[in-house]
């Protein structure tokens, strides 16, 4: 079920000095005709292994508490921590937002918002159908912290109105990451965790709008200039 249009190539990669965008324009090009298609794309060690493993040591003694949303249901989600925050960082770089916006032709990206989720197996709970079409929200992104596998929790989107799967994808290595179109005539679930190790992503959209970020990302660079 899972679909790798990007096959062994590194698309994108967040590592410690930030993002790196394969050169490829061939793979770039099948990646973007794909998002075009299936509305998604799954992308492959979007985070530094190194990265990765240091955010599952985090995780194993991470707080979390319950969090429902009226119509989408019920998950634990991460309190905040130094982990969020280094994620936070990390997915809020101008280099990324333009990486993004090539990927995707989804237009302009300003800034990222995003938290840390589990569903457990076993509960017969998942996330149901919802469009986060709110506000300048453009994109989403799915990435995988989990450091085990899992059966159930299929990630899927489908069209609005005539109900039709568009795109699914089942199990993700440690860091890849799915990103996703956000838009009022598409939604997507995650359907319930059925065994194994709970579903744990950094989940999150992108979105037109600057938010915190840019503002000192852009009083970097003013003060670079000086």
């Amino acid at each position: 079920m899972v679909d790798d249009v990007s096959g062994s190539v590194s698309v994108l990669c967040i590592g410690r000095k930030g993002p790196t965008l394969t050169r490829d324009q061939a793979v770039l090009d099948r990646v973007r005709r794909h998002f075009a298609d299936a509305r998604g794309i799954l992308l492959r060690g979007w985070l530094a292994e190194d990265l990765t493993r240091q955010a599952q040591e985090v995780l194993e003694d991470a707080a979390f508490q319950e969090k429902r949303e009226e119509g989408i249901g019920l998950a634990l989600r991460m309190v905040t921590n130094g982990l969020a925050r280094r994620l936070e960082f990390l997915h809020n770089t101008p280099t990324l937002y333009r990486a993004v916006e090539q990927l995707t032709g989804c237009g302009s990206v300003g800034s990222f918002a995003g938290r840390i989720v589990q569903l457990p197996p076993g509960t017969n709970k998942g996330y149901g159908w919802h469009s986060d079409a709110t506000g300048d929200r453009n994109v989403g992104l799915s990435l995988n912290l989990g450091s085990g596998g899992y059966s159930g929790g299929v990630f899927q989107v489908r069209e609005r109105r005539s109900g039709r799967i568009c795109w699914e994808v089942d199990q993700l290595a440690p860091g890849d990451a799915l990103l996703f179109r956000i838009d009022p005539e598409l939604e997507h679930q995650v359907t319930p965790v059925e065994a194994g190790v709970p579903r744990t992503v950094y989940s999150g959209w992108f979105s037109s709008r600057p938010g915190l970020w840019s503002r000192v990302h852009q009083e970097v660079r003013a003060g670079a200039g000086d």
